[in-house]
């Protein structure tokens, strides 16, 4: 699904950077053109991308978090810059879902929005290959091995030896309160990023039965055996601020009052149905 957008122009990570380059390149227009046409209709259930339509390098991507992980129908934007030299380089991520910088969600996930993936070069591992590595890559990297791992404990160097125990399980359970506060009912109290409030009220509609009756209810209940004494590896910043009982209560009201949305959506089991959006709102 294509949308186009004529919006004002929105805060950005990267828009500083990228008012820093006057035009692109030919070759960068046709590599860009080349992957989001490709990702039009290549990009699997849970990835929602927008990409400015005058300035195709700088893009908004919002990845639902997969079922099974502590991040289970949370949603988690990510902002997008692809550099000049790109695909010389890899293009440049950070997620902007932090909890104010309050909240880490993943060892690969910091408060500052650095994104740790070898494929970004901001971890060890097989890098960037400019002939055959893609923005479809790093997305689907963010989606299975960050946001889909069961017991992100294990993402942690050091930490290996804990999944499986008490410990891990604890700390599900503070993540499991921070996707519900950070990348739940933040974003239905306050809005999701520009242009993709529609698509967040959608989701979570589709969702609402599943969260009220089963989900909201056993994850209440392992953020309150987890509590907030260090259970994880980054104690101030895997820390349930307030009481869980207030984060479930809002999160329940503000899921009783969503409305059906006009979007139209397809329920695959997971998410709402992929969609690319194209963009009009970044002012050089």
């Amino acid at each position: 699904m294509v949308e186009i957008y004529d919006d004002k122009s929105p805060e950005h990570v990267f828009k500083k950077e990228a008012k820093n380059v006057k035009g692109l390149s030919s070759k960068l227009m046709s590599r860009l053109t080349r992957e989001v046409g490709a990702m039009m209709n290549g990009l699997p259930p849970g990835i929602f991308l927008r990409v400015d339509s005058k300035r195709m390098d700088v893009m908004r991507a919002m990845i639902i978090g997969p079922q099974g992980s502590p991040y289970t129908n949370g949603v988690f934007f990510f902002d997008i810059y692809m550099p000049s030299t790109y695909p010389s380089v890899s293009p440049k991520c950070k997620i902007i879902t932090t909890g104010r910088g309050s909240f880490r969600f993943n060892a690969n996930l910091y408060t500052n929005g650095k994104v740790c993936l070898s494929i970004l070069g901001t971890w060890s591992g097989p890098g960037w290959e400019p002939r055959y590595s893609t923005l479809t890559q790093v997305l689907l990297s963010i989606q299975a091995m960050i946001l889909g791992v069961e017991e992100p404990i294990a993402n942690e160097p050091g930490w290996e030896y804990e999944v499986g125990s008490k410990r891990s399980k604890n700390y599900n359970g503070i993540l499991q309160w921070g996707t519900m506060k950070w990348a739940m009912l933040h974003y239905l109290q306050n809005g999701a990023p520009q242009g993709f409030d529609d698509i967040v009220k959608a989701h979570f509609w589709n969702k609402r039965d599943e969260l009220l009756k089963k989900q909201i209810p056993e994850w209440k209940a392992a953020a309150e055996s987890a509590g907030d004494s260090g259970k994880g590896p980054y104690y101030e910043e895997n820390k349930i601020s307030g009481t869980v009982n207030d984060t479930v209560k809002l999160l329940t009201e503000s899921l009783k009052k969503l409305k059906p949305p006009n979007l139209q959506e397809e329920d695959d089991g997971m998410c709402v149905c992929v969609c690319v959006c194209v963009c009009v709102h970044f002012a050089q």
